[in-house]
């Protein structure tokens, strides 16, 4: 019985009745606690009297020994495959990381390359326009989520300009000397 008092599943109710003070609770509580003390000891006594005490007692400690290890196995089985589904899942983690690492620098690569060959597309755009260029360039170079190809989309709507610019920039002036 104390056993169960200390680490059975009934224990731990009867242990949080008497910490609940739950007057109704306690009473149940404390009915199974007479009740098992009043089996166990009828047990006991029973054997004793038989002088089978021992195989008794060898029988029920066997029981707990092999249900102890049947537990302990499958403890041991659940927290191996826990582990192996968290070391899974760091796995996957690292390698997405790696993958967005390696997007983000390809983006930036792509993205320093057009900010040092920008000069042909700002000599297209007026004032206004190249002030927008620029701040998109800067929003594209910070944005996280944008892939390279998406960047790469979003400028390619800027070459437009090397073959149409803008009146009033300086291409369009050139092109313009003799009207």
């Amino acid at each position: 019985m104390k056993y169960f008092l200390y680490y059975g599943f009934i224990g731990d109710w009867i242990v949080a009745q008497f910490k609940a003070r739950d007057v109704f609770g306690i009473l149940i509580a404390f009915c199974i606690i007479v009740l098992g003390a009043i089996v166990c000891e009828w047990i006991l006594s029973d054997l004793k009297k038989k002088g089978e005490n021992l195989l008794y007692i060898g029988a029920v400690c066997g029981y707990v020994l092999i249900y102890g290890l049947i537990t302990l196995a499958v403890s041991s089985v659940f927290c191996f495959v826990v582990l192996v589904l968290a070391r899974i899942d760091d796995l996957n983690k690292f390698e997405e990381s790696e993958i967005v690492e390696e997007t983000n620098n390809v983006r930036r690569e792509f993205l320093w390359e057009e900010l040092l060959f920008s000069d042909k597309i700002l000599a297209s755009l007026d004032h206004y326009h190249q002030d927008l260029y620029k701040y998109e360039l800067d929003n594209l170079f910070n944005d996280e989520s944008c892939t390279a190809e998406e960047a790469k989309e979003q400028i390619k709507k800027w070459d437009y300009y090397l073959d149409n610019p803008m009146e009033g920039s300086e291409r369009w002036k050139e092109q313009h000397l003799n009207d």
